[in-house]
């Protein structure tokens, strides 16, 4: 089968790209994977791995051009004898619907964020793939999605992706951060409305009053950065290939986020056994159970949250604990081979 996905932005810290890239990367036999988007900052990290990857050279969703984009796909699938159209954002869903009255396409769309508005014009494919509970939940009760179209299928990672190439000593010197400095992590977009990153921002104000050897360092992109007042021991990173170099460093990650489908940080913290906090919320909350394999806080709560990171900081033999227990956990249950598994049957199925 020859897939198509569509995608807007095909960017080095979006988990949907990183999803994208591991199910074109790693196909099930049989299977050939094309990638369509509008830009992004992940082209060459695609072509590194032989995947055909074709920009529409579109900055934004405002200079859409839908009949431009139309004409365009209708003859890749033509060209490239695509079989299955699968979509990852509800815009390319819709442009899907309107393609399958000129090519004979079957088509499914990844959803993975809660959106609202635009209701007759959203999620036409006839298979739906929630990315967790929430998100299916939302597809009920709000767009009035029939459950038999729905199938949950997490996001997932890849053991054989996990690469450092440089050692954590290298890295603090390089944020000119003191060896035996303590690390908070962030990876993620900087946003506050859905992300929190005030939160953590103002709870580790208060950490570093009584800890004064502790960093936070931010690795993402966002305007709302610019929104929020930082003190000399946060660092803010742009977004990096080699993401897993960074995570070495972390004593532990925290994911404020007032809003979170199914993140995929939470599951590579586990992959790197860096101990995770996060705010309870939708799919954070369908990973990590509280004080097991990590710890949960009530978002908006900034003195919950500083009392959680202060309680991995004073236990460390606590803290292995949590982390060893999300790395195996996410290594039984949200791993690459069976998660593609599953999918080449639904493709099948379609």
């Amino acid at each position: 089968m020859n897939i198509l996905h569509l995608h807007t932005n095909l960017n080095l810290t979006c988990g949907i790209s990183k999803t994208i890239y591991l199910i074109a990367k790693y196909p099930v036999e049989g299977n050939k994977h094309f990638v369509v988007a509008l830009s992004g900052d992940a082209g060459k990290k695609f072509e590194e791995s032989n995947i055909i990857v074709r920009f529409l050279n579109y900055n934004n969703l405002k200079t859409f051009k839908i009949l431009n984009v139309i004409f365009c796909l209708k003859k890749f699938i033509r060209v490239k004898n695509i079989d299955i159209v699968h979509s990852h954002h509800r815009y390319f869903d819709f442009i899907a619907y309107l393609l399958s009255f000129f090519c004979k396409i079957k088509r499914v769309t990844s959803v993975q964020s809660f959106v609202y508005g635009k209701k007759l014009l959203s999620y036409k494919s006839p298979i739906l793939l929630a990315a967790g509970d929430s998100v299916k939940k939302h597809l009920i009760e709000y767009f009035n999605i029939p459950e038999k179209r729905i199938i949950v299928f997490n996001n997932f990672v890849d053991l054989s992706e996990l690469t450092v190439t440089r050692t954590p000593e290298e890295i603090k010197s390089e944020l000119k951060i003191p060896v035996d400095s303590y690390i908070i992590g962030y990876v993620g977009r900087f946003s506050i409305k859905e992300k929190g990153i005030d939160i953590l921002i103002e709870a580790f104000k208060s950490f570093c009053e009584k800890n004064k050897n502790a960093y936070l360092v931010m690795i993402g992109e966002g305007q709302d950065i610019k929104e929020v007042n930082l003190n000399s021991n946060v660092k803010i990173l742009s977004p990096k290939k080699n993401i897993f170099d960074y995570y070495s460093i972390f004593n532990c990650l925290v994911l404020p986020s007032r809003i979170d489908p199914f993140p995929l940080t939470v599951l590579e913290a586990g992959m790197m056994k860096v101990p995770f906090i996060g705010s309870d919320v939708n799919g954070i909350r369908e990973v990590i159970t509280d004080g097991v394999d990590g710890l949960l806080f009530d978002k908006e709560d900034e003195a919950i949250l500083l009392k959680k990171i202060q309680a991995f900081f004073d236990d460390r033999n606590y803290t292995e604990e949590c982390s060893d227990k999300l790395y195996e956990k996410i290594i039984k249950h949200y791993e690459r081979k069976s998660a593609l598994e599953h999918l080449d049957k639904i493709y099948k199925y379609l």
